[in-house]
């Protein structure tokens, strides 16, 4: 498989359970279940994980074709970091104060993101 389509294709994985963990944020906020808390953290670090393969992937794809640059050059790119920060500093957050709740705020806006990369143009 192609590392540009390899990563594409893990960042769509990552989309997919960035909308799974939001829904189980959601959920959380109406039942106040701390199973279901849980377990939306649980899919939030499978899916950063899965992003972070994407994005190690991606700066390999920019070494093949010569270049060589941290995968931040265009829209795509800087919509799929800002995506994996959002995630990123919210589970540091959560684990530092234990909001889970604040996840059902927050997961849209990396779930977003990424749906966004997934119709632009020339990708």
């Amino acid at each position: 498989m192609d590392v540009s389509l390899a990563s594409h294709s893990l960042f769509n994985i990552s989309m997919g359970i960035y909308l799974l963990a939001f829904l189980g944020y959601l959920i959380l906020a109406t039942s106040q279940n701390r199973k279901i808390g849980t377990i939306s953290t649980s899919l939030l670090i499978i899916g950063l994980i899965i992003h972070s393969v994407g994005l190690v992937l991606r700066w390999q794809e920019t070494h093949q074709t010569g270049y060589g640059y941290v995968p931040l050059s265009n829209m795509y790119e800087s919509l799929v970091f800002f995506s994996w920060t959002i995630v990123l500093i919210y589970l540091i957050l959560e684990f530092k104060y234990k909001h889970k709740i604040i996840g059902a705020f927050v997961t849209p806006f990396a779930f977003l993101a990424l749906a966004i990369t997934s119709i632009i143009p020339g990708v």
